[in-house]
C-alpha cells in the first residue's frame, strides 16, 4: 500500500511548494483489450522532421502551450531527432479544422525497448480543455502498441496538475516503485538518490494529488 499525505495539510502543501518542479512518475500497462481507440485517425498527421516548416509549427505549438518553453529551431530539431530518453521517436500533429493545433511525440525508451514514453504533449492554449490531450494520449498509445510496446512511463512535473489529472483519467497511475522504472539514471549514486527521493517525498505527494484531484472527484 502506498503512503500518502493529506493534500490539504500544511505539511503537504509546504513540501509541494518546495518540490513542484520535481517530476512525478506515472505508468500504464497498455494492451489491445484496454486501449479501445479513443481517437479519430484522420485527425492526426505524422511530422516530417526533415521539413523545416514542420519543425517551426511544432516549436510554435509547444512554446505557446508551455510557459517555460522557448525552443529555438535548432533546439527543437535536436530534441525531435535525438531525444535523450525516447528514441527513435515519432511526432504527430493533431488537426483541428484542417490546421495543426496540438502535438505529441512518442517512442521506445532507450534503455528498454519494450517500454515506451511520450514527450512534449502540447495543445495550443485556445484549444485546451476540449479533450484533445486525451486523444493525443490514445493515439500515441496505439502507435506504441503497434510496435509491441506494452508499458508506458511518463515523467511530469508536479506543478502541472492539469496534465497529471489528464493522465489519471486516461488510466495512468503513480509508479509503485522507482526501482521498476526502465528510464532511470545509470550511475548507482544518482539512481540511489533518485529512488530515496521518490519513495520518501515525490511518491507521497503524487499520491496526494491523485487522491485529491482524481479519486475523490469520482466518488
Amino acid at each position: 500500500m502506498m503512503y500518502t499525505m493529506n493534500w490539504n495539510s500544511p505539511l503537504c502543501r509546504k513540501l509541494y511548494q518546495k518540490t513542484k518542479n520535481k517530476c512525478a512518475f506515472l505508468y500504464k500497462e497498455i494492451g489491445k483489450a484496454d486501449t479501445p481507440g479513443g481517437y479519430i485517425d484522420d485527425k492526426f498527421i505524422v511530422m516530417d522532421p526533415s521539413n523545416p516548416q514542420d519543425i517551426e509549427t511544432w516549436r510554435e505549438i509547444v512554446n505557446s502551450a508551455y510557459s517555460d518553453a522557448s525552443y529555438t529551431l535548432d533546439e527543437a530539431y535536436a530534441l525531435l531527432t535525438n531525444h535523450p530518453a525516447v528514441y527513435p521517436s515519432e511526432t504527430a500533429f493533431y488537426l483541428l479544422d484542417g490546421k495543426k493545433a496540438a502535438t505529441i511525440s512518442y517512442g521506445p525508451i532507450r534503455s528498454a525497448g519494450d517500454t515506451g514514453g511520450f514527450f512534449r504533449i502540447a495543445v495550443l492554449p485556445e484549444h485546451q480543455k476540449k479533450g484533445i490531450g486525451t486523444e493525443l494520449l490514445r493515439y500515441a498509445e496505439a502507435q506504441l502498441l503497434s510496435k509491441d510496446i506494452s508499458r508506458v512511463e511518463e515523467t511530469i512535473k508536479l506543478k502541472r496538475i492539469g496534465s497529471l489529472i489528464m493522465h489519471f483519467k486516461a488510466g495512468y497511475q503513480p509508479e509503485t516503485s522507482y526501482a521498476v522504472r526502465a528510464n532511470k539514471p545509470k550511475s548507482f549514486g544518482k539512481k540511489a538518490a533518485a529512488m530515496v527521493g521518490y519513495e520518501l517525498l515525490i511518491k507521497p505527494i503524487t499520491m496526494s494529488i491523485y487522491r485529491e484531484f482524481y479519486l475523490n472527484k469520482r466518488t
